[in-house]
């Protein structure tokens, strides 16, 4: 019989020990660098920013339609509309374009406050780095 309680508990403590490793592996995988939750997280970065690239387009289609001319039609509360949860992270620039005849809407950003993976993202739909942020 005592053997029998002996190997029962070697069985237990190497469950134990699988467990524990089991663990780690979902942890590791849910918290980790590319796990469940950073991905997670880039897909609603993803979806912010594509929201607030919309907006400004829609707001790019207005003026044009009204053919717009007076930049100053784009105020601090339009932009603080757009930006949301951002507007102390990035900006929006209006732009009177005489070449084009037209104002013209830039979305910029503020480097030191995004990682390199949301920078990249904010670049490939077109926003641009903002080096006024760096001197104020």
């Amino acid at each position: 019989m005592k053997k029998e309680n002996g190997v029962t508990m070697l069985i237990l403590v190497f469950a134990i020990i699988i467990l524990f490793i089991i663990t780690g592996v979902a942890l590791s995988f849910v918290v980790g660098g590319q796990g469940g939750m950073a991905i997670t997280s880039e897909s609603a970065f993803k979806s912010d920013m594509q929201q607030i690239k919309e907006k400004v387009e829609e707001k790019q289609l207005t003026y044009d339609l009204e053919e717009a001319k007076d930049i100053s039609l784009f105020t601090r509360n339009i932009e603080a509309e757009i930006l949301d949860e951002y507007n102390s992270k990035m900006r929006i620039s209006c732009i009177y374009s005489e070449e084009e005849d037209r104002v013209k809407l830039y979305v910029y950003y503020n480097a030191e406050e995004f990682t390199d993976k949301q920078k990249e993202i904010m670049q490939s739909m077109g926003f641009r780095e903002d080096t006024l942020f760096a001197q104020e």
